[in-house]
């Protein structure tokens, strides 16, 4: 008799377990899908900044009354592999940058 009482229980418990592993499964999915989204935004948004800042600073130089040695120094950025664009302006160790601390 127990045996009889016991496979109706196991089987509604087992059908929960199926039940609630869906659901938590479809709320990280969603979870995941908001975070994707919320941090392409803000790579957009930080692509956005960095266009205007690039923008402003190709405005502030005149380059074409610039000796040939100075274009270079405007379009270098010391010599770090692949980087290519205007060099900002020097600053002292732990200052900040766009409202960021400084990286170690």
């Amino acid at each position: 008799m127990t045996v009889v009482a016991a496979v109706p229980l196991a089987l509604a418990g087992w059908s929960a377990i199926r039940i609630s592993q869906s659901v938590t499964r479809e709320q990280i999915g969603d979870a995941h899908q908001r975070l994707a989204e919320n941090l392409a935004e803000s790579v957009k948004a930080f692509d956005v900044e960095e266009v205007q800042s690039l923008a402003t600073a190709a405005r502030a130089f005149d380059f074409e009354h610039l000796s040939p040695e100075e274009r270079r120094g405007a379009h270098s950025c010391g010599g770090a592999p692949g980087a290519a664009g205007l060099r900002g302006p020097a600053r002292a160790p732990g200052t900040a940058v766009h409202g960021q601390r400084e990286r170690r």
